[in-house]
């Protein structure tokens, strides 16, 4: 009888510490999602992405300006939108910015021997409604050079 028990709190106790090291995870990392090279995928602000084969990740840390013409207004400028992001690649980490016009400026960057580009930005301006950073994301394609 005594052995039985002691199973059963073995038992016990290492499910207990299975659903804590879960919840840990979950806890330290509660933004991450993964991603495919070449696939194009949605990144929320302060969202981080990553791929665990190449042991590369992304986030998505700022929005640093949206001026595109809202789609409630006739303008002669389409504008631009610029996002900042982070890109680590093992101990490397890198801060780089892109813009949603592609005539403006960089729409892509290749860093690390990756290169990432920016294909749109979610929503687009209303005059009507006042976005806030974190209602935003951007939709990217990262490829290995």
């Amino acid at each position: 009888m005594q052995i039985r028990s002691k199973i059963y709190i073995s038992i016990f106790l290492l499910n207990i510490s299975l659903i804590i090291t879960n919840c840990a995870d979950n806890i330290l990392s509660p933004n991450v999602k993964s991603f495919t090279l070449a696939d194009t995928v949605q990144i929320n602000y302060k969202e981080k992405l990553s791929n665990s084969d190449e042991n590369l990740s992304v986030e998505f840390n700022e929005l640093i300006t949206d001026s595109r013409c809202p789609e409630d207004v006739i303008c002669v400028w389409e504008g631009d939108a610029e996002l900042q992001f982070q890109l680590i690649n093992n101990s490397d980490s890198i801060l780089f910015s892109l813009h949603s016009n592609k005539s403006f400026s960089n729409s892509d960057s290749t860093i690390f021997g990756y290169n990432i580009e920016l294909i749109k930005v979610e929503p687009y301006p209303n005059t009507q409604i006042e976005y806030k950073p974190s209602d935003y994301s951007a939709y990217i394609v990262i490829t290995k050079q």
